[in-house]
């Protein structure tokens, strides 16, 4: 009975730790897309949209907001 249990608990365990795995990644490109559609916003409002002027620029940006969340 009691192997019974520890085995219930162990693959509930382990179910909980893989959807909490799975939400967790998906957190992650929400956070990296909000900050590519943080600066393509900002971009189109203040210089008129990107170009390859300001590619470079964007590119950095945009990188270096989705190391914070890394």
């Amino acid at each position: 009975m009691m192997k019974k249990i520890l085995s219930y608990i162990s693959i509930f365990l382990l179910l909980t730790s893989i959807n909490i795995n799975a939400k967790t990644n998906v957190i992650d490109d929400n956070f990296a897309q909000s900050c590519f559609s943080f600066y393509h916003g900002l971009f189109h409002e203040y210089y008129g949209g990107i170009n390859l002027d300001n590619v470079a620029d964007f590119n950095y940006l945009v990188a270096q907001c989705q190391a914070m969340f890394e």
